[in-house]
């Protein structure tokens, strides 16, 4: 169907099925996309009908021979609500995330339909990302997800919240109350506050690599903020917050990933001391457990690097 260009409504129940047996298969997934941007366009349409007297859709496209499909006999042209039928998308998206949260395929199509919205969920999206993240709050996915809808909602922040949607694809928050609200929660989103949540999350699991990952992206404008005495503070908070998960875990490797690249990140500000902090922490982690492997390796990375400035 999607080689012979036909963009109805039965090839996207078509697709529907067959994402829900497979939601990795990336062509089917722009296959709907093309069905819903058809069935969406506002640019008018005719009637055709091809020599088996079958009643076709041709799209005044400046010569795009594009058609579409339909399985009635007569065709009426319906006026489309936009919106509703992202928001009705993005609801059947919800459902099968639910089953797949680790599928890239099914993140970027929602990213899809609310970029297409004339009024983007922006602000209700967050919200369902941290549902998702008490599902499983280590996914990389859903941590990219968010940098990007997090940059969304700075980035418009005369976004009109309206309509939430659940991950269980179920109105959320009522209209009434989102735009009682929404101003008040336009001022809670900031790089602070995303720092803050990094915070949160990491201390609910010190593994979380994504958590990480993310913290590290914020605390250059965290810091970027602050004075120099407050900015060296939050360093020394870093280090300890470091500290107290490889204490936890001498194994997991994420905190030491992190101390790696605040060292780095210091060192760009001729700032050296980490090096040493990062040699005196594995000496005493070693006098505890001389034979982590982990600890050893990060203790002899340090002391190379020490031994050269």
């Amino acid at each position: 169907m999607k080689r012979k260009l036909v963009y109805s409504r039965e090839s996207l129940d078509s697709t529907t099925k067959l994402l829900e047996l497979n939601p990795e298969i990336h062509t089917v997934w722009n296959y709907r996309r093309d069905i819903l941007k058809h069935i969406l366009s506002p640019e008018p349409e005719t009637k055709i009908e091809n020599n088996q007297g079958s009643i076709l859709e041709s799209t005044d496209r400046g010569g795009d021979d594009t058609v579409i499909a339909s399985s009635d006999s007569s065709i009426e042209k319906h006026s489309i609500n936009k919106q509703e039928m992202l928001e009705s998308e993005l609801k059947h998206n919800s459902k099968m995330l639910l089953k797949n949260i680790k599928s890239y395929w099914m993140w970027n199509h929602r990213l899809w339909i609310l970029e297409s919205m004339e009024e983007p969920l922006w602000y209700q999206e967050l919200e369902m990302i941290n549902q998702m993240f008490k599902i499983d709050a280590t996914n990389f996915h859903g941590w990219d997800y968010r940098r990007t809808v997090v940059k969304k909602m700075m980035d418009n922040d005369e976004n009109a919240a309206d309509g939430a949607i659940g991950l269980d694809g179920r109105d959320g928050i009522s209209a009434e109350g989102c735009k009682k609200g929404s101003t008040e929660h336009r001022k809670s989103v900031s790089v602070k506050s995303e720092f803050d949540y990094t915070l949160k999350k990491i201390k609910e699991n010190f593994s979380n690599h994504s958590a990480w990952h993310y913290r590290s992206k914020l605390l250059p404008d965290v810091l970027a903020e602050l004075g120099e005495t407050e900015a060296k503070q939050l360093i020394e908070e870093e280090v300890e917050m470091i500290k107290i998960a490889i204490y936890s875990d001498l194994d997991d490797q994420n905190a030491w990933l992190y101390f790696d690249w605040l060292q780095g990140f210091t060192k760009e500000k001729s700032d050296h001391s980490m090096y040493f902090i990062g040699i005196e922490m594995a000496n005493e982690l070693l006098e505890l457990e001389p034979n982590s492997k982990l600890t050893f390796y990060f203790y002899y990375r340090r002391s190379a690097v020490a031994n050269q400035i």
